[in-house]
């Protein structure tokens, strides 16, 4: 499989992570494989053959992925060309409804946007190339951008998502509250509208991403130092959380690494997750591929 990630246009970039592009012609009905959490929507076209979920029923052409706490199972049905557009948590804000109707929700983009939605993914659909695709999403996501407006107290939301990640989830809630100059409970109501998880959800997964960083980069360091070293209280802290978020034991690999999942947790790609800043200013415009690009061998081009 080749999987690649592609910049968005700078006034979005603080919302959008990247659009990303997954391409298998020779793929057929494959193994079942877990996509784990990491606090983020999903905006998936299948231009290809639809991935089917756990339950063996095939995915829409087109749906949103809203932030999930628990790990997603999905599996090829066949050639695979999957289109992505990963919004940094908290990054839909104003260009969705309340984000908390999402949680861990799969609504199609009509079911979001009305009869807006249909021309667009006409226009993903039929484009010519991934240039026009990305053109195209990026109209659509500019035109709903002005049309939200300045919200007030948006400015919290972001802030306190910055807090929350480059700090790996280990910030206080509490803290991140009163240097913001709100309760954890206004706190909590922001989160709600804004990012669809609680501020100790996100954090939770902050920390497992952060987790999965550190054991990417660092395969032979024993599970008991990556829990210190992690934040968590102790190794079976850190086995409960992992099975929470993955849906297995740490040395359970198998479908947390598929063809298409392990492209999510790869530590260049959480780098991007965890220091947003550094994202932004790192990443080229499209379509040049940032971040990395592998095959499904797992070799860097």
């Amino acid at each position: 499989m080749k999987y690649a990630e592609h910049a968005v246009s700078p006034s979005l970039a603080r919302r959008i992570e990247c659009v990303w592009l997954a391409e298998d012609p020779n793929a057929g009905p494959g193994p079942a494989e877990r996509v784990l959490p990491d606090g983020c929507i999903e905006w998936i076209f299948h231009l290809g053959a639809p991935y089917s979920d756990g339950f063996g029923r095939s995915q829409p052409r087109s749906f949103v992925a809203g932030p999930t706490t628990s790990p997603i199972t999905i599996a090829a049905s066949g050639p695979v060309a999957t289109l992505g557009v990963r919004f940094r948590p908290g990054g839909a804000r104003g260009l969705l409804p309340p984000l908390a109707l999402f949680a861990d929700a799969f609504p199609t983009p009509r079911e979001i946007w009305g009869a807006a939605a249909a021309s667009i993914e006409d226009e993903v659909a039929n484009a010519p190339h991934l240039a026009a695709r990305l053109e195209a999403l990026e109209r659509f996501l500019e035109d709903r951008r002005k049309r939200a407006g300045p919200r007030r107290n948006d400015a919290r939301v972001p802030a306190a998502v910055g807090l929350i990640l480059s700090s790996g989830g280990r910030a206080s809630v509490s803290a991140i509250a009163r240097r913001l100059g709100c309760s954890p409970r206004q706190l909590e109501r922001l989160f709600a509208a804004g990012v669809g998880l609680s501020p100790k959800e996100l954090s939770r997964i902050a920390r497992f991403q952060s987790l999965l960083r550190l054991a990417g980069r660092e395969p032979a360091a024993s599970w008991a130092d990556l829990a210190v070293r992690g934040g968590y209280a102790d190794q079976a802290h850190l086995v409960r959380e992992f099975k929470a978020f993955s849906g297995a034991t740490p040395t359970s690999k198998d479908e947390t690494e598929g063809a298409l999942a392990r492209y999510f947790i790869d530590p260049a790609r959480l780098d991007a997750l965890l220091d947003p800043g550094a994202g932004v200013a790192l990443r080229p415009s499209h379509p040049q591929p940032v971040a990395f690009v592998q095959d499904s061998a797992g070799a860097r081009d």
